[in-house]
């Protein structure tokens, strides 16, 4: 029997072993190798969006676009779900049954404590004054993405582009796919990526519709570097003006504290006490946080 076995038996050098696979397993991969592998892919996702989150708008890529776009819906529709609950927890405020129930299951059936519920304050109106001046055209059309995908999250929207006049953007902004619409807007506004002209904007911004838009409940949030070829009292005294009378004003400026840029003067935006928060916002980490302000 020994001797049959030792006739049958391969050769030393071709018996299986890592370094020398049985025929029809070289192309196999090692045990754990395809977990691994997904692993590796999800965790090269996970630290590609991280990157991406962090990435200066200035600096995006072409082949970047899309994934930015995705990125960019991902927020926004986390935060129209986040505005469309009615209710929250409250200590105060009706009695909640169905989470008292829940709470008591986890503890044997008993119900120790009354869960209660308050209906959410009122989602205030959002009125967004966008520079598409020439400083801001690395900026802009992100911006806007942002500002499409926010669309549902209030109850009501308008949206205003400004360069050398204003122009009224909110029904362009609704209609079709987000990237049909971005794309039209050029071609809707007549003086886009020109000179800048920000005071007088809000002027006519104010003589408009000033009336018929500013409240107790609206939030006006202008996006903008602040960079204005008008007269700096202008913009200060229109500026005063909107703050008074909105709830809350909040400036984005893609170019506050921005490493690659320096300023010898604050601009009115930075010292007008009527601006509630002046925040940058040149990446879509700083969108999302003011997400989460909104």
């Amino acid at each position: 029997p020994q001797t049959v076995e030792a006739e049958h038996a391969p050769p030393p050098d071709t018996q299986p072993s890592p370094a020398n696979p049985a025929p029809g397993m070289a192309n196999l991969p090692a045990a754990g190798t395809a977990r691994q592998s997904v692993e590796d892919t999800e965790n090269r996702g996970a630290s590609g969006r991280a990157r991406l989150m962090q990435r200066d708008f200035a600096a995006i890529e072409d082949n970047e676009i899309d994934a930015l776009r995705e990125l960019i819906e991902v927020i926004g529709r986390r935060l129209a779900s986040r505005a469309g609950r009615r209710h929250r927890a409250a200590h105060r405020g009706r009695p909640d049954l169905r989470r008292s129930l829940r709470a008591a299951l986890s503890r044997g059936g008993e119900i120790i404590e009354i869960k209660r519920v308050q209906r959410r304050p009122r989602r205030p109106d959002l009125i967004v004054l966008a520079d598409v001046s020439h400083s801001m055209d690395d900026y802009s059309r992100f911006f806007l993405q942002f500002i499409y995908a926010m669309q549902t999250c209030f109850s009501r929207m308008e949206t205003f582009v400004f360069s050398t006049r204003l122009s009224r953007v909110t029904d362009a902004l609704r209609r079709g796919r987000l990237a049909d619409a971005i794309d039209d807007l050029p071609d809707v506004v007549h003086d886009w990526s020109g000179g800048t002209r920000i005071g007088a904007s809000f002027a006519e911004f104010l003589r408009q519709h000033g009336d018929t838009l500013l409240g107790r409940h609206s939030v006006v949030m202008v996006v903008s570097d602040g960079w204005d070829t008008g007269d700096a009292r202008t913009l200060a005294d229109n500026l005063e003006a909107i703050g008074k009378r909105c709830k809350k004003l909040i400036w984005l400026d893609p170019l506050l504290d921005h490493p690659g840029f320096f300023s010898s003067a604050a601009g009115p935006h930075q010292t007008s006490r009527h601006v509630d928060h002046c925040l940058p916002a040149r990446d879509l980490q700083s969108l999302a946080a003011l997400a989460d302000l909104l």
